[in-house]
Formats: C-alpha cells, sequence, structure tokens
C-alpha cells in the first residue's frame, strides 16, 4: 500500500513570504505582483495621505496573507525604474484604475522617497526607534547618491563611543550572547565608526551599539523634533518633496513598547506637515495592543487610517501548491493518483465551488490534492479568522498536523483519501500552544460535551460541523461555502470512501441534541448556561480583580520576601487600583507611630485605563498617611491587560462559563482557559 509520503514531500525551505533580497533577486521579479482588490485600496489609502490627507496609513494583515510582498511592491512603485513601472501599470490596466495610475506617476514625478525596513525585535521606544529610522533613511539616502545633512545623533553616538572606548568594548565581550550584529571582528571605535557609516550595514549595528551604551548607562537623546527637523533638511537637501517610511513586521515594537507610543504618536502626526510618513505594518490593528477606549487607541485613530490585506482565495492556493514537491521518480504515478483523486471531487471544484462563487480556477484546487476542495476553502478562512500568526495556511502545510496526514494518508487508506474538513479540528481548536479565542474555547467545550456519546463517524461530521459554525461567527454570514448548510457539510466529505450517508449521519446528531436542522441549517445549540445568567456572572465578576487574580499575586509575593521580611515587621500587600482606598487598607493602626510593622503595599493595574490612575492615586494615599510607616509601590507599566488587551474580558467570560457549566468535559477545558489567562 502507497502513502502520500512515497509520492510528493513538502519542500523544506518552504515559506511563501517575499523578502527584501528576493524581490531584489533580479530587477523584474516584483513585475509578476498580482494587485488584489485588497493592495490596491491601501495604493489608493496612501496616494489620500500623501495627496494632503490628515492620517498616514497603518497596515494590519493576518500571517501568511503577503504583508510583506505589498509592502515592498509599494516601495517599488515609487522608487524603481521608470520603464518597469510603466510596464508593470500596462499590464495591470484591469485592476488599477487610470485615476490611481495618474496619481502614482504625479506622485513618482515629485521625488517621492519610500524606505522599506523590516523586523522590530529588541528596538526600545526611548533612543533606538529614532536611531534605527535615521539609520534606514541614511542608508536610503546614500544608495540613491543623495546628499546626507549632518546625522545628528548618530555622530553623537560615535563621538560617545570613543571616549568610553575601553570600557564600551569591555562590556560588549560581556554581553557578546545579546548582540548579533556587534561581534568580537568589531574590537576599536575606529572599526565601529567603519561599519557603522558602511551602506550595505544591517540597521542591528546601531541597536546592538545602542544596547551597550545603554549597559554602560550612557543614553543619547534623540528627540522626535530632532528627527523630524533632521528629516526636513534632507528632503530639501536632495530637492524630495515627501518620504515614506515603510516598516514591516513592526508589531513587536508595538507589543513590547505598547505603554510608552508617545514618540509613534508625533511621528503619526508629522504626516499633517505633509513631509515625513511613518507607515507600520503589523499582523493586527492598534485594538491588539491597547483597550479600546484608552488614550493610545484614541490617538492611534486620529492619527492611522487601518487598511487590513487580504489574500486573495486563488493566490493562497497557487503558493500552497507551491509548497509540494513530488518526488522525480514518481512523477508519472501521483499524476495516475491524482487522476484518480480528482474523479471523486471534481464535482465539488468545478461545479459546486463555481456555482457559489469560490473564485478560484478548478486546477488550483487539483494543485493541492490531497486536500479536499472544501477542507482547502476553509482552511484559507480559518487562519486568516483566528487571528494567529503561527495559524497560517502555510504553517499548516509546513506543520505536524499535514505531515502526519501524508504519512499515514493514502488513496486506499480510509478516512484519509482526502483530507477533510475534519483533519482541520486538532490544529485551530485543541492545539493550547497556539492559544485561542473565545469562540473557539466554546466550539472546543461543546465537542468535549458530546464526544463521549457519538461514534467515530459522527465525531468527524460533528467536527466539520463547528469548524463551519466557528468561522460564521468569527466572519458573520457572508460566503455561503462558509456556512453550516447541510449541503457544505455533505459536500466536505463528497470522495471519501470511508463515511457514507453524511445526511443520515445529521439526522442521528440532530436526534442526539447535537444542534438542529432548520432551513437547511445545522444550527447549533449553544453552551446549556443561558447567555443571560454568563452575562449576570461576568457582571458579578467585573468589580472582583483583586479578589480574583491579585490575592495569588499577593501570596506568591509574601513567600518571595518571607527571607528578608525582618523579623515578620513587613507587611507585604498587593491591591489594585479601583479597589485600594484609605478606609480599606485594614489594621492601619499597626502602621502607625504608635505602632511596630511596616507597610509595602503593591499597587496594579487591570488595564491600560486603570494604570493611568496609578501615580495619583499613589500620591493620594502617601499623603493621607504621610505620617505613617507606609510604602506604596508601583509599577504603572505593568497591567493583566498588557501583553492582550482583551484579558480581563477572556478571563470573566471563561470564569462564567466554568462556574455554570455542569459537566466535567467543559469544566476541564474553561479551568485550562481561566488558568492560561492569569499564567499569561
Amino acid at each position: 500500500m502507497a502513502f502520500y509520503k512515497d509520492y510528493f514531500g513538502i519542500r523544506p525551505d518552504y515559506a511563501p513570504c517575499m523578502t527584501l533580497a528576493d524581490i531584489n533577486k533580479t530587477a523584474e521579479t516584483w513585475l509578476g505582483f498580482y494587485p488584489h482588490d485588497s493592495f490596491v485600496e491601501i495604493l489608493r489609502e496612501l496616494l489620500k495621505s500623501l495627496n494632503g490627507g490628515k492620517k498616514t496609513l497603518w497596515i494590519t494583515g493576518a500571517y501568511g496573507t503577503g504583508k510583506s510582498h505589498a509592502s515592498l511592491v509599494l516601495q517599488k512603485l515609487f522608487t524603481d525604474d521608470d520603464a518597469r513601472v510603466h510596464q508593470w501599470l500596462d499590464s495591470r490596466k484591469a485592476q488599477i484604475p487610470d485615476p490611481l495610475r495618474k496619481a502614482v506617476l504625479d506622485r513618482r514625478s515629485e521625488k517621492t522617497l519610500v524606505i522599506y525596513d523590516v523586523n522590530a525585535d529588541g528596538v526600545d521606544a526611548k533612543n533606538q526607534f529614532l536611531m534605527r529610522l535615521q539609520r534606514g533613511i541614511t542608508k536610503a539616502l546614500e544608495a540613491g547618491g543623495h546628499t546626507i545633512p549632518l546625522k545628528g545623533k548618530l555622530d553623537g553616538v560615535i563621538e560617545r563611543i570613543r571616549q568610553d572606548e575601553q570600557h564600551f568594548f569591555a562590556k560588549r565581550d560581556e554581553m557578546q550572547a545579546q548582540l548579533p550584529h556587534l561581534n568580537v571582528g568589531i574590537n576599536t571605535a575606529d572599526a565601529l565608526e567603519k561599519r557603522l557609516r558602511d551602506t550595505n550595514l544591517e540597521a542591528g549595528l546601531v541597536s546592538d551599539a545602542m544596547r551597550v551604551l545603554e549597559a554602560r548607562h550612557i543614553y543619547l537623546g534623540l528627540s522626535a523634533d530632532e528627527f523630524l527637523a533632521w528629516v526636513d533638511a534632507s528632503l530639501k537637501a536632495n530637492g524630495l518633496s515627501k518620504l515614506v517610511y515603510i516598516w514591516d513586521e513592526f508589531s513587536a515594537f508595538v507589543d513590547h513598547n505598547r505603554s510608552q507610543l508617545k514618540t509613534l504618536e508625533q511621528l503619526a502626526e508629522a504626516a499633517q506637515q505633509g513631509r515625513f510618513y511613518f507607515v507600520p505594518v503589523t499582523h493586527t490593528d492598534i485594538a491588539s495592543y491597547v483597550a479600546t477606549g484608552s488614550e493610545s487607541a484614541k490617538k492611534a485613530n486620529t492619527r492611522f487610517t487601518f487598511k487590513q490585506l487580504d489574500l486573495p482565495n486563488e493566490t493562497a492556493l497557487k503558493l500552497a501548491a507551491d509548497a509540494f514537491v513530488v518526488k522525480p521518480d514518481q512523477t508519472v504515478e501521483w499524476r495516475l493518483e491524482c487522476e484518480e483523486l480528482w474523479h471523486s471531487v471534481n464535482g465539488v471544484a468545478e461545479s459546486y465551488m463555481v456555482v457559489n462563487k469560490a473564485g478560484i480556477d478548478a486546477a488550483d484546487f487539483k494543485g493541492i490534492l490531497p486536500l479536499h476542495p472544501m477542507a482547502a476553502f476553509l482552511l484559507k478562512h480559518l487562519s486568516v479568522a483566528i487571528g494567529s500568526n503561527q495559524r497560517s495556511m502555510f504553517e499548516f502545510l509546513n506543520g505536524e498536523d499535514f505531515r502526519t496526514f501524508i504519512e499515514i494518508g493514502g488513496l486506499e487508506v480510509p478516512g484519509h483519501q482526502f483530507l477533510t474538513v475534519d483533519h482541520l479540528w486538532q490544529y485551530f481548536v485543541e492545539r493550547d500552544d497556539l492559544g485561542t479565542g473565545q469562540v473557539v474555547q466554546e466550539a472546543r467545550a461543546e465537542y468535549a460535551r458530546r464526544k463521549k456519546d457519538l461514534q467515530p463517524d459522527e465525531q468527524r461530521v460533528f467536527k466539520a460541523v463547528l469548524l463551519f459554525g466557528l468561522i460564521e461567527q468569527l466572519q458573520g454570514a457572508g460566503h455561503p461555502l462558509l456556512s453550516t448548510t447541510v449541503e457544505n457539510i455533505q459536500r466536505s466529505f463528497e470522495g471519501d470512501g470511508a463515511l457514507q450517508g453524511v445526511d443520515a449521519i445529521l439526522r442521528n446528531l440532530e436526534q442526539k441534541h447535537c444542534f438542529a436542522i432548520v432551513n437547511g441549517r445545522c444550527e447549533r445549540f449553544r453552551d446549556r448556561s443561558d447567555t443571560k445568567e454568563i452575562e449576570e456572572k461576568k457582571a458579578a465578576l467585573e468589580g472582583k480583580f483583586g479578589d480574583l487574580v491579585l490575592k495569588e499575586t499577593e501570596t506568591e509575593l509574601v513567600k518571595q520576601l518571607k527571607g528578608i521580611s525582618h523579623g515578620g515587621r513587613i507587611d507585604a500587600r498587593v491591591a489594585g487600583v479601583g479597589g485600594l482606598s484609605p478606609s480599606s487598607i485594614p489594621r492601619r493602626e499597626f502602621f502607625s507611630s504608635t505602632g511596630n510593622r511596616v507597610l509595602v503595599q503593591f499597587i496594579l493595574a487591570r488595564d491600560e485605563q486603570e494604570q493611568l490612575r496609578i501615580p495619583d492615586k499613589a500620591r493620594e494615599l502617601a499623603k493621607q498617611f504621610k505620617d505613617h510607616r507606609m510604602l506604596f509601590v508601583t509599577m504603572p507599566e505593568v497591567s493583566f491587560c498588557r501583553d492582550n488587551a482583551k484579558a480581563w474580558e477572556d478571563f470573566t467570560e471563561n470564569s462564567a462559563r466554568l462556574a455554570l457549566s455542569s459537566d466535567s468535559a467543559s469544566k476541564k477545558v474553561f479551568e485550562t482557559h481561566v488558568s492560561n489567562v492569569k499564567a499569561a
């Protein structure tokens, strides 16, 4: 018996992501880019900003949607040779309207410099951010043969390193493992200056140098105003009208500096002056990093226009097919296998998909066999809707789930002839290591609750129903192929020789109260806990951040301080800013002039809005108890929602469902997610 692994494998270097190096392999590489609708909208929004708009652009898109490729093409449109730009625009007349084409050419004639940068790992918001921008602009000006004005703080950095040379390199040696660019081959200030001024150098060297200086407690400030003045001088010196700085993979910067976004806000505001435009590119918009309604969110929304890049269905399948490598000696055999597989599902791809406007050629579905056409379509959309930067269509193909399938699957293997919709369940629903959202947790709990009462074929079909219900919840009632219709479920198993009679299985599942079939749809029963009860329970938990979360923090803190509590005279306590007041501090007399104890009160915040209240709260309490032995410790940059703006919402939702769950399977799922949210 032959398995799929005997015919093909997945390219070990498979990564369908365009890079700066890839697009510059030949001058014509970028000309193959197809400007789909969301790219055209992004181009239109960028030109609107450049032509007098009050906001700059922020590009978002799920992992694997082609953000890097699109960003690089944006740069090429403004900086590449006239002939190639005209060639591309001429070849894309059907996608690029004449007014948009004219706007691109007009902007080119006015000399707009567009710079592409990538990866913000380890870049802080204080010094490295502006230094990195300055270095990127300097490299672009040098590459274009332009005049470079005094490089401001870069010269200051070099001079300061010279003054500290011996100690600087001694500290570098201590930190070498953290410094990928500032290696041992650079051991003098002269050598470092030469490398810093080398146009072919990676910008990361500046960040490494700054890290060493900071470790030596040497800080060189560069204000946003100073940076923008230098940008303006650079533009004027070279007859350039505008500068656009596109920073790809910028998510890490926002994530790690979410409480220090003032400089970013200032740069975005500069777009109103019509000279400098900073364009971040991230996986999600600002709402994923800061709380909705917070000051940072409000400022971001007034300074940026957020535009999402979507990967067209047909492009996704073509990129997916590129992962498959057929073994040279199995080419003929695999072609015959594909024909037999195709015979079983061509009705789905050539008829059902066409009628329901999938927008994908049948040949593209055939190119990714043994993925079932319905599974391939759902896979692409679930990858975007789930929202994890690790759950892309391409990561699935290059991951353990698909590799396992092709190792055990084959044309003659029952249940593994096609990778059907149910085979996506483990990857999107049950992998705790990648994290899941609330609706995914609910689907998982629903399946866990009913699994024991279902036969194997019923389990497969029920997983398909839940996955279609999941995409419908996440995206809303939209595409007919992404809804829980009976026909979609039936079509999802068409060609699967091991699973027959899907219609009868659906009726059995209905009789087991897994869902109700209404007007040709599988309407899933929600969790047994009534929605009203859940909302009431959540409301009851709303004011209990201290009791539910901080009590454990306090217990752990007391353990940590046990050895240094000076005979037990120090009381360490933790409270939330919302639940702390002069009257809420118990046994206050112990810390007065007549008492013999010291209070160390830590004040923590639930979310960003509470963070803003911490300094005033600490001052208020310190003033109230100025004659007491009380120390109020604040950590205004830390909050429960720091790494997930919706952490508290997730916590209360899961806690409410846990309290109202009536079976062990559901309790275990929600208990796990409550623990995960607290641990994060």
